[in-house]
């Protein structure tokens, strides 16, 4: 080989090491994209995709668990699937989770989140009751936009 094919040979393969080098330890979107593909290529996951909410949603998967004052001392258990299909309905994204994750229980406890009475709040309230019972849920935007939720 050539001493000048083998410097740039050499350098191209240099570049592409720091290239994926600083990809793996890059902070915030990028680690956490390539931490939800590697979840959901390794993991049997589900995806809960439904349509825009309409009045009374959250009726029909939360019942009774937005009805508490929001500061109440009260702990209400409820189904996982029921949060996820909250945040898919009120993001309008699919939610992503692992197959054995959605048909567990979750606890809420209204004095630990805030609760607002609008609609766009509703799903910022799904991903704090999820936090909050030891879910990481990741935004995803490639190749679409999805929330994948992790169990930590």
């Amino acid at each position: 080989m050539k001493p000048r094919a083998r410097r740039v040979t050499i350098g191209a393969a240099v570049l592409g090491a720091g290239v994926i080098g600083a990809l793996m330890v890059a902070p915030g979107p990028v680690r956490d994209h390539v931490e939800a593909w590697h979840f959901q290529l390794t993991t049997d996951t589900k995806t809960i995709e439904l349509a825009r909410p309409s009045k009374g949603f959250e009726d029909s998967f939360l019942s009774p668990a937005l009805t508490p004052a929001p500061r109440s001392t009260a702990t209400i258990e409820l189904q996982t699937y029921g949060m996820l299909a909250l945040l898919a309905s009120y993001s309008g994204a699919p939610v992503i989770v692992a197959v054995e994750d959605a048909a567990k229980k979750i606890l809420w406890r209204p004095a630990e989140v805030q609760l607002e009475s609008s609609l766009d709040s509703s799903h910022q309230l799904a991903i704090q009751v999820l936090t909050a019972n030891g879910y990481r849920v990741l935004e995803q935007r490639l190749p679409r936009r999805a929330y994948v939720v992790i169990r930590q």
